[in-house]
């Protein structure tokens, strides 16, 4: 298993997350830094493989080889702010591509294939929602929730004011985590949200394992990417 986390994690939090396979510490060019180290700024991953920025490290680059990682180079890079840097944040999940259409990379846009598309106002999609197997979604965005909710699909709002993001008052539920197989992992515990118990009782209704990585509060990686390996 291949990870990809953000650099700054805090420390307390990585021997649980080393335990589970090889991490690179992830530290992006070009963009402003409270995200420079969030690797949902700079991957998308697709069902069949990933689509990168092509301001990518190349340290990164060269581990997905070396794994034998499929990945297609985007168009244009991650930039230094919005809506620049959001380019690549989407969610691929449920049949759905999930994104603010109008920022999108084109290379990935292409990319999604027989996706639908579903266009939200929010450019940062990837920091703000995670899907669930059983093809819901949670997030800390109204307005994704709305739109999502329009499509039909089962969606629950959880508010991210106890969210860290070092340089904002709050980071988002979506890059608090990723998912390990079937286990969903957290940075942080969820039980020091608001609605976190109400969170944690979701988890356990629809039978869905969780871990975290600390007691402490979540902290937003930029997601939690584990990659299979060859």
């Amino acid at each position: 298993m291949l990870i990809i986390c953000d650099h700054r994690l805090p420390a307390s939090m990585r021997p649980a997350l080393e335990a589970m396979g090889e991490v690179v510490w992830f530290h992006g060019p070009d963009v402003y830094n409270a995200i420079s180290g969030h690797p949902d700024i700079f991957v998308c991953l697709l069902p069949e493989q990933l689509v990168v920025a092509p301001n990518m490290p190349q340290e990164v680059l060269r581990k997905f080889n070396q794994h034998k990682i499929a990945f297609v180079i985007g168009e244009k890079p991650a930039g230094n702010s919005y809506p620049e840097s959001a380019r690549f944040n989407a969610l691929a999940a449920h049949g759905l591509f999930i994104h603010n259409l109008s920022h999108t990379d084109p290379v990935l846009l292409k990319e999604t294939g027989t996706l639908k598309p579903v266009h939200v106002r929010q450019g940062y999609v990837r920091c703000n929602l995670l899907s669930l197997p059983d093809g819901s979604f949670i997030t800390s965005d109204s307005g994704i929730l709305k739109t999502l909710s329009c499509t039909g699909s089962e969606i629950y709002y959880f508010n991210p004011e106890e969210i860290r993001l070092d340089g904002f008052g709050y980071g988002f539920l979506g890059g608090t985590a990723g998912w390990n197989g079937s286990t969903l992992v957290f940075a942080g515990h969820p039980r020091h949200l608001k609605e976190g118990g109400q969170l944690m009782e979701l988890l356990h209704k629809k039978n869905i394992s969780w871990v975290s990585l600390s007691d402490e509060p979540l902290w937003d990686a930029g997601g939690l990417f584990f990659l299979e390996t060859n």
